[in-house]
C-alpha cells in the first residue's frame, strides 16, 4: 500500500472544524476600502461535567463570538482564534498562549484525514498527534424535526433534535432554530466541509445536517466522554452588524508561525 507522509494539523483545529461543520444552518456585505462590513456572532454556554456518580468534575461559562464575513470569518473563545481566509483557502488556528499560529489549507486536511483513514501515514503508529486524530475519525449525525414550535427569548423557533457522534464523543441535542435572523453559516460549511466528506461517515452525516433550517437560538446538550457526562446550554445572545478592519481576519501582529518543534510537542 502506497504510503503518504502527514501535513500537520492540531488536534485543536480539528475539534473546530467539526464544531463549525456541525453547526446548524446573513449575508455579510462586500468589502468596502480597508473595513469589511460583518455580522458578530455572540453566544454563550454554561456547562457542568460530572462522573457516574454525579460528583461534579468541571463547570463554568464560557463566552464565544463568530465574526462572519462574505469571505473571511473568524471564531474566538477562550482557547484560542479559529480563522478562515476563503480567498486564499487557509484555515488558521491562533494560540494566544504562545503567542503562535498554524495554517493548513482546505486540501492539506482533507489529505491528512483521507490518509489517516485509509492508514497510509508515514509518520510512527505512537505518534500522540495522530492518535488524538484517530480517536476523532468516525462521526456520525441523526436530525429529527420535532414539529414544534415556540417563541424562544423573542423569536419564532423550532424545535430539533440531533444525535451526533464524533469518535467517542456523543451528544444528544435540543436545538431551538429561528429562521427570524439573516445570517448565512454557509462559509463556515464551505471551509469544513472537505474534512467532513474524508473521515468515515462524513457524508451522510452531512445530508442529515442538510435536514436544520435556521440559526441556533438555545440549545441543550448532554455529551457522554470517557464516563463523563457534561450537560450544557447554549443561547445566543446577540446579532450586530458591525465593521472591522481586514487584518482582523488575519494572525496579530507580533505572532509568529509555530515551528516544528513546537508542532511536536
Amino acid at each position: 500500500m502506497e504510503r503518504h507522509p502527514a501535513p500537520w494539523i492540531s488536534g485543536q483545529m480539528l475539534a473546530i472544524l467539526a464544531a463549525c461543520a456541525l453547526v446548524g444552518a446573513g449575508c455579510a456585505k462586500a468589502p468596502s476600502g480597508d473595513q469589511l462590513a460583518v455580522h458578530k456572532v455572540t453566544t454563550v454556554t454554561t456547562h457542568t461535567t460530572a462522573r457516574p456518580s454525579g460528583r461534579t468534575v468541571a463547570s463554568g461559562t464560557d463566552t464565544l463570538v463568530l465574526w462572519l464575513g462574505s469571505t473571511a470569518a473568524r471564531r474566538d473563545s477562550r482557547d484560542g482564534t479559529f480563522l478562515v481566509d476563503s480567498a486564499r483557502d487557509r484555515l488558521l488556528y491562533v494560540d494566544h498562549r504562545e503567542r503562535t499560529w498554524t495554517a493548513q489549507s482546505t486540501h492539506e486536511v482533507q489529505h491528512l484525514l483521507a490518509a489517516i483513514a485509509a492508514d497510509s501515514l508515514t509518520e510512527p503508529d505512537d505518534d500522540p498527534r495522530l492518535a488524538q486524530l484517530k480517536s476523532m475519525l468516525d462521526v456520525a449525525v441523526k436530525v429529527t424535526d420535532a414539529g414544534e414550535y415556540a417563541t424562544v427569548d423573542g423569536y419564532r423557533c423550532r424545535r430539533w433534535l440531533m444525535e451526533q457522534q464524533i469518535g467517542e464523543v456523543v451528544t444528544t441535542s435540543e436545538l431551538w432554530l429561528t429562521e427570524d435572523i439573516a445570517l448565512d453559516f454557509e462559509l463556515l460549511h464551505r471551509a469544513t466541509r472537505p474534512a467532513l466528506l474524508a473521515i468515515p461517515g462524513g457524508e451522510p452525516a452531512l445530508a442529515e445536517l442538510a435536514k436544520l433550517r435556521g440559526v441556533p437560538v438555545v440549545t441543550t446538550a448532554i455529551i457522554q466522554r470517557r464516563g463523563l457526562q457534561t450537560r450544557s446550554e447554549t443561547r445566543l445572545l446577540s446579532v450586530e452588524t458591525v465593521r472591522v478592519p481586514r487584518e482582523f481576519f488575519a494572525p496579530p501582529a507580533g505572532y509568529q508561525p509555530a515551528s516544528a518543534d513546537d508542532l511536536r510537542d
